[in-house]
């Protein structure tokens, strides 16, 4: 099965859907096969891709329809400057209004359906990643998303209140990858904390994102900095890998690949950098 990246924080507005949506762009123009999972009703992903919002989740999930109908094939010229992106592709199972109504759907014996969604969605388009973007708040789905979820990517503004639920959530996390390699045989991660929308030049963020560092020196990722950039490309629908060839927030969204890359292989991020240079 493919590995799974779930994108998380249970604060809105710090950026998920953004770095998604940028991480699948990367990986598919590194040449994978990126499965991409809405579970949040504003569908955010299919604005962000620029296709039509869709309930193909809750299709897939509670109707039953098959995958082939739910699925959107992402155009390329949608997320790289160059539409040729080899064997890259973006495959996304999008949300709509209808996601919210999931949990009551599904009953105790459905507990493994989304599991098995999972698999079905890799199986049938031979995926090598799929990234899941959740929605703020708690649901009663987390459960089921936390289960099929091998990495977790948590998102955080450089606010203290943000960095503070790092830990609860930490702490929810390893109980879930015991849990998961209990019933699974493998557990699961936190493969990156990423600090969103930093400005540089404040004594508080600089001051937090030490503080942070600190606590978790391992997975703490490269602090992408606020920049107009991101909005504006997210208002016409672009990634930013289109709207800003080059520019600081070019490079911030390839590091950001290049990490999940990195875990996602096993490799080591000096090599996956060496290999994978991008030039403008």
């Amino acid at each position: 099965m493919a590995k799974v990246l779930t994108v998380t924080n249970r604060k809105g507005g710090v950026g998920k859907s953004t770095v998604t949506i940028t991480v699948a762009a990367g990986l598919a123009m590194m040449g994978m096969r990126v499965g991409v999972i809405d579970t949040d009703s504003q569908g955010h992903a299919a604005h962000l891709l620029n296709v039509l919002e869709a309930n193909g989740l809750f299709d897939a999930l509670i109707n039953k329809r098959p995958l082939a109908r739910c699925v959107v094939e992402v155009p390329p010229l949608h997320y790289a400057p160059d539409d040729d992106v080899g064997d890259g592709k973006i495959f996304l199972l999008p949300s709509s209004l209808m996601t919210y109504k999931i949990p009551h759907e599904l009953s105790g014996e459905n507990v493994f359906d989304f599991y098995e969604l999972i698999q079905d969605f890799t199986d049938q388009f031979a995926l090598d990643i799929i990234v899941i973007d959740t929605p703020p708040g708690m649901w009663v789905f987390d459960s089921s998303i936390y289960m099929v979820t091998d990495g977790f990517l948590y998102v955080s503004e450089c606010e203290r209140l943000s960095f503070d639920g790092i830990m609860k959530t930490r702490r929810q996390m390893a109980e879930t990858s015991r849990k998961r390699k209990k019933w699974l045989g493998r557990g699961s991660e936190i493969a990156g904390i990423l600090p969103n929308k930093m400005q540089p030049r404040t004594n508080l963020h600089r001051h937090n994102i030490s503080a942070l560092t600190e606590h978790f020196p391992d997975i703490i990722w490269s602090p992408v900095r606020l920049r107009i950039a991101w909005a504006e490309s997210a208002n016409l629908r672009e990634s930013i890998f289109i709207y800003a060839p080059g520019g600081s927030e070019w490079h911030d969204a390839w590091d950001m690949t290049h990490r999940v890359y990195a875990w996602m292989t096993g490799r080591l991020l000096a090599e996956v950098r060496t290999e994978y240079a991008i030039k403008v």
